[in-house]
Formats: C-alpha cells, sequence, structure tokens
C-alpha cells in the first residue's frame, strides 16, 4: 500500500468513526479504533508530510471531541432518568413555612385541582 492509498485508508476510518459517534452505534467503535490504532502504529514507517500528519491530528481531535460530548449526553440522559425513577409516585411541593416536602402517592391520597 502506498501513501496515499494509506491516507485514504485512515481518512476513511475517521470518517466512519466520526459517523458511528453520531449514530450511536457505540459498539462499533471498538472495531474502528483497533484499526485505526494498528494504522497510525504504521505512521513512523512511512514517509508522510507533515501537512498529512496534521490533518489526521484534527480529525483525531474532531473525533475525540465529538466522544466526549456523546459520552456527556449518556451520562446526562442516565442521571435524569435515575432521577425520574427516583421521584416517580412522589410530589415535591411546600408547606405553609415554605420549606420542600415530597408528598408520596403511595399510602396517602392527592387531591389534583385545577
Amino acid at each position: 500500500m502506498n501513501n496515499s492509498e494509506f491516507l485514504l485508508e485512515l481518512d476513511t476510518l475517521f470518517e466512519k468513526e466520526r459517523q458511528a459517534i453520531f449514530d450511536g452505534l457505540f459498539d462499533e467503535l471498538g472495531l474502528i479504533s483497533a484499526k485505526k490504532n494498528q494504522m497510525i502504529a504504521q505512521i513512523p514507517n512511512l514517509r508522510i508530510s507533515g501537512r498529512a500528519i496534521g490533518g489526521i491530528m484534527k480529525k483525531a481531535e474532531r473525533n475525540q471531541n465529538l466522544l466526549v460530548a456523546a459520552v456527556r449526553g449518556v451520562r446526562m440522559v442516565s442521571n435524569r432518568l435515575n432521577t425520574i425513577r427516583k421521584d416517580s409516585g412522589s410530589l415535591k411541593t411546600y408547606d405553609k413555612s415554605g420549606k420542600t416536602i415530597q408528598l408520596n402517592a403511595k399510602g396517602r391520597a392527592l387531591e389534583w385541582r385545577a
């Protein structure tokens, strides 16, 4: 494989990785990452211009930022779902003195007024 073919294949891997992140196909990222790491390990043995290396680094950084954002989003959703599960069947409100209280629907009838 010549340098042009190598760079094209590596570029294709970065684009596949980007698309997998956007599509939420996290199980595919492991395979893509393994192949990408194998290819990146070959770079010192090839004659690749600094400009081409810079392009590779930009795409790697872009994908890293996308992955960090995706992980952050997944954590936020997980936290929100846990909060919803924890608070289901209850109502937070205020008592006469302004203190927050939590009313549980279990064992106590709640009267809903419009």
